[in-house]
């Protein structure tokens, strides 16, 4: 335990806080937990700008691939989306809830078009299905409440200062979604890649490429992966085993 923790524990036990500060603290904290979504996407702006300039972007053929493909989805895909590819040997993609996506070169190296149309489409699914809010949600709550626990107020104007909005990027960066998140996303995948006519074994071979990376010696390029988007192996053999059922359900479902 580190003596920052240690002094609030010890303060709390022996009942030392200063009321008047912590109950400010105490609102703020609510006041950012239980905010409007225009206020938790200003700070998406924030952190997926805070992401772009910590990142390298490629303007190449990496981008090129992947604009190709969002443009085919974009047909029927409602909503806005904006697709960068970062230069790095890291597997890794990930949506923002404002339709930011990031796909990783390295992800894009061990991918044919048609998983990676998958890809794309299951970080759709995210957005849509607004699981990315409430991850960013989470992740501001997260830093609110340390805020709290120290006693201090948690700014409106948080996200216009770095020292907040770099914990609550790592924040969001590293929660993962539940195992009913991600059926939901491999389910928007599916409606995705059968509606370009394409085979839709294509989300499972994706998962399967990923459980194979898990047992081999890159799991470090893909460990940050697996961390957000768990049960790779389950979700394969779902697909695997459902896939005639899961169509029909999908072509049931609008976009």
């Amino acid at each position: 335990m580190n003596d920052k923790i240690k002094n609030i524990l010890v303060t709390a036990i022996s009942g030392n806080w200063d009321k008047e500060k912590l109950s400010m603290a105490k609102d703020s904290a609510l006041s950012a937990l239980l905010a409007d979504d225009e206020f938790i996407l200003d700070g998406v702006k924030e952190s997926t700008a805070l992401e772009l300039a910590e990142n390298e972007v490629d303007h190449g053929k990496y981008e090129q691939r992947i604009q190709r493909i969002v443009n085919r989805i974009k047909g029927f895909q409602e909503g806005k989306y904006n697709v960068t590819v970062f230069v790095s040997d890291e597997i890794n993609a990930h949506a923002w809830p404002d339709g930011t996506i990031r796909v990783f070169s390295a992800l894009m190296d061990i991918l044919n078009d048609d998983e990676l149309t998958a890809i794309i489409g299951h970080e759709m699914g995210h957005v849509v299905h607004h699981d990315a809010l409430k991850s960013y949600r989470y992740a501001v709550g997260l830093e609110a409440v340390k805020f709290f626990i120290e006693g201090a107020p948690f700014p409106r104007t948080a996200f216009m200062t770095s020292k907040v909005i770099g914990p609550i990027t790592s924040n969001y960066l590293n929660t993962h979604y539940s195992r009913k998140q991600e059926y939901l996303a491999d389910e928007h995948a599916l409606k995705v890649v059968s509606r370009l006519g394409l085979n839709p074994e294509c989300v499972a071979t994706v998962l399967e490429k990923f459980v194979e990376l898990e047992h081999g010696e890159s799991f470090h390029k893909i460990k940050r992966l697996f961390a957000s988007h768990p049960d790779s192996d389950k979700r394969a053999k779902r697909i695997r085993k459902d896939i005639s059922k899961l169509l029909n359900y999908c072509s049931d479902e609008e976009f």
